[in-house]
């Protein structure tokens, strides 16, 4: 893929309801200075790892799948595949589930079966075709509405009177010593989005790895994401009343009153970016996973190695050492 669709590719993780909610989360049990240094150190420790394994993805072409095949064999690659498919999906669903709430409290004559009903019906065209035809350019239309969705809710919070309680969020009583070292663990442990950017990165040019290092898995893309969303998360959990603790659907249920139709908009823009990721990635790991289970299958029913003619083998398993060469020729494909 070219660099910047690529970049528009990889920039719809950084949309997600959940890194607001998570910070937002972290600032009221462990305070809003804890937070920010959790997640300044966590940003530090991503950018580093994440630039490393983006220029060896983008160097090899290797997927998870392959490069797990390299270091666990066959059935080890396919139980990766498995655990990233499942994974991805659930982040999907869940995600998903967040705009049929935001659908059902918006217009309540529709149930909750029907909200998810509408929610599925548009999903799953994101997942049919070539991938990489449509992600860059729906994520590249729809990152200007999210920038002006998160600055026009701060706007409007603003327009209500600041309040610099979100600097003194925190639990009751002190907050523990060990905070900072709670948040950041708890960030530290979101470690899915190696395995995101692995399979994103492998789909760069040569040319372009040292930007994409420093750029769209390094640093700045690190700084948004987690810092900049999360200063935004603790500031709408104190500025925004929820009904019971802070989560993504008392968060969108919070932006519905404060915004009305805006608030619903910014919803749907936000999860719809964040599930083209989980989408993607979620049905390139099922076809992997399927492949290797199906060519082990084969391979038992087959007998024995010894029994098996060569041209029923894997190539993989017959020439181990072209697996990267044919994976950085294979690199710009995608499922059809």
């Amino acid at each position: 893929m070219s660099r910047f669709g690529l970049t528009m590719a990889w920039w719809s993780v950084c949309s997600a309801m959940f890194w607001l909610v998570v910070a937002a989360t972290l600032a009221i049990h462990y305070g809003t200075l804890n937070t920010l240094i959790g997640l300044g150190l966590s940003t530090l420790c991503y950018a580093l790892i994440n630039a490393v394994l983006s220029r060896h993805a983008i160097r090899t072409g290797l997927s998870v799948g392959l490069f797990s095949q390299t270091l666990l064999g066959r059935s080890g690659a396919a139980l990766a595949t498995l655990i990233f498919f499942a994974t991805a999906l659930y982040y999907g669903v869940f995600e998903g589930s967040v705009i049929a709430v935001a659908i059902q409290g918006y217009f309540p004559a529709l149930s909750l079966n029907q909200a998810y009903l509408l929610v599925v019906l548009y999903s799953v065209p994101l997942v049919l075709g070539s991938v990489q035809r449509w992600l860059d350019k729906l994520n590249g239309v729809l990152l200007p509405f999210y920038l002006l969705g998160l600055a026009a809710v701060l706007m409007t919070l603003n327009s209500h009177g600041y309040s610099h309680a979100w600097l003194e969020l925190g639990p009751q009583g002190e907050a523990p010593a060990d905070g900072w070292w709670r948040c950041f663990s708890y960030f530290m442990g979101v470690w899915i989005l190696m395995m995101y950017t692995w399979d994103y990165a492998r789909l760069g040019r040569q040319e372009d790895a040292d930007d994409h290092a420093r750029i769209n898995f390094g640093l700045p893309f690190y700084v948004f994401t987690f810092v900049l969303n999360g200063v935004a998360g603790i500031f709408l959990a104190a500025s925004i009343p929820t009904e019971g603790p802070v989560t993504e659907v008392s968060v969108a249920l919070a932006l519905l009153k404060l915004m009305g139709f805006w608030g619903l908009a910014f919803v749907w823009v936000s999860q719809t970016r964040i599930n083209t990721a989980n989408f993607y990635l979620a049905t390139v790991n099922l076809q992997s996973c399927l492949e290797k289970g199906l060519e082990k299958g084969l391979g038992l029913a087959l007998g024995p190695p010894g029994c098996r003619t060569t041209a029923l083998r894997p190539a993989q398993s017959r020439y181990p050492a072209t697996i990267a060469a044919g994976a950085t020729r294979l690199r710009r494909t995608s499922l059809c």
